[in-house]
């Protein structure tokens, strides 16, 4: 019990620093340099598409709760491979512990399908 508590404190420790490192990689702007030295450039001359600000709180909306969920869903799926591991032979426990991953990965697939459905929709539905 003690390892999994102090699993979990590195957990919840390291969580933190990599979604920091993925904003730092998306705040770099690689284009702008090279626009700068070679403004004529296909890509420098690119407009942005027009975005309805409805769209983009449906789809930052959409990115968010999957990416909790989908948090949620790898906790969970560690929390049931570890709780089998523990079983120690105990087919209840054993039945539990493969039923929470089962239904974590089901409850994952069904997330993934839903933010497919809603970005197809605000896609070409919408624009």
């Amino acid at each position: 019990m003690i390892k999994f508590k102090i699993f979990l404190a590195n957990l919840i420790l390291i969580l933190p620093l990599v979604f920091a490192s993925v904003a730092v990689v998306n705040a770099v702007d690689v284009t702008s340099e090279a626009c700068k030295q070679a403004p004529s450039s296909p890509i420098c001359n690119e407009k942005p598409p027009d975005t309805n600000p409805v769209v983009n709180t449906i789809n930052t909306a959409a990115s968010i709760i999957a990416i909790l969920t989908g948090i949620a869903a790898v906790i969970m799926i560690i929390l049931g491979g570890l709780s089998y591991i523990a079983a120690g032979g105990n087919a209840e426990q054993a039945t539990a512990a493969r039923r929470r991953i089962v239904n974590a990965l089901i409850g994952l697939i069904v997330v993934a399908l839903a933010w497919t459905a809603t970005r197809f929709i605000t896609d070409r539905v919408i624009q």
